[in-house]
């Protein structure tokens, strides 16, 4: 006898695959966040990123740099890194 499922049962989502993105990539679109002006949400849209993954790489680029957390977000932070 086959076993009756619940109307509440939840079928298993299809995983969606996460993207990933060169170094190279990265490097880019934290030089445009930095160079063009237009700040890390304007660039991140443009992109199609969150705006929290192009902060993280910005991050990541200064601490790879050797130049560490030079400034967190705020009046003081470079314009690029304002919200």
């Amino acid at each position: 006898m086959a076993k009756k499922r619940s109307k509440f049962t939840q079928e298993p989502k299809s995983a969606t695959k996460r993207r990933t993105f060169s170094r190279e990539f990265k490097a880019e679109a934290v030089k445009l966040a930095k160079d063009t002006g237009k700040g890390v949400a304007a660039v991140a849209k443009d992109l199609g990123l969150s705006e929290s993954s192009l902060y993280l790489w910005a991050k990541q680029h200064e601490i790879d740099a050797g130049q560490g957390l030079s400034f967190a977000r705020s009046s003081s932070a470079p314009p690029f890194f304002r919200r």
